[in-house]
Formats: structure tokens, sequence, C-alpha cells
């Protein structure tokens, strides 16, 4: 968890400036990826798998799933760390927060994941 917090925070720093000088269309392209990544990792584990196998409403798992505490916990832990990184990049643009908003994880555009590592003893 240490080496990856590092990596993560010697990305944010290395690409900063890779992404403040990017040309219009390479920054579409990422703002694409980013929104796409996101809803992917929000969407995860909703039991698709065991709601096709055991032969329930996909719909109503899916729900259930993402209402659990358990769900929320881990999406707030997630997107506790990848928002406010996404920002420090330049790339938290007018088109990605109008997703992020509809994704209901824009409230995290101002978290600290530095004070979240030093209070797990990564930092």
């Amino acid at each position: 968890m240490k080496d990856e917090s590092r990596h993560v925070a010697f990305g944010v720093l290395s690409l900063a400036d890779h992404y403040r000088d990017m040309a219009p269309g390479e920054l579409a392209d990422r703002e694409e990826f980013v929104i796409y990544a996101c809803e992917l990792m929000r969407n995860r584990l909703v039991g698709d798998q065991i709601s096709s196998v055991m032969g329930w409403n996909r719909d109503e798992v899916k729900r259930v799933v993402l209402d659990s505490a358990p769900a929320q916990v881990f999406r707030r832990m997630l997107f506790a760390r990848v928002v406010p990184n996404l920002r420090r990049l330049g790339l938290l643009t007018p088109r990605v927060r109008e997703a992020f908003e509809r994704l209901g994880i824009l409230e995290f555009e101002h978290a600290d994941p530095e004070a979240q590592d030093r209070a797990l003893g990564l930092a």
C-alpha cells in the first residue's frame, strides 16, 4: 500500500504538466477514457454474474448491491482517491465534472488522499 501510494503521488506530479499542455483532441480522448473507466469502476461488482446464474432479476440485484452499505463504503474509498487526483491533473474538465455529477462521485473533488494515507499510516 505504501508503494502504491508513492506511485500514485509520483504519477500525479509527473503528469500534471503533460496534461496541462495537451492538445484539445488528445484531452478529449483522455476525458472519454476517464469517464468510461470511472463508470466501469462504479458499476463493477454489482452481482451481474451471480444474478444471471441464479436466475434472479439482474436490475433488482444491481440496485440492492449498489444501495448496500459495503458497496457504498467501497465506492467512497475508491473515488475519494481517484477524483481529487484527476482534479490535480487538470482532468476534471466541465465534461468530466458533468459525468461525475451524474455518477454521484463529484462530491470527492476536494478529498485529500494524502491525509487518508497518513491516517492509514501509509505516508
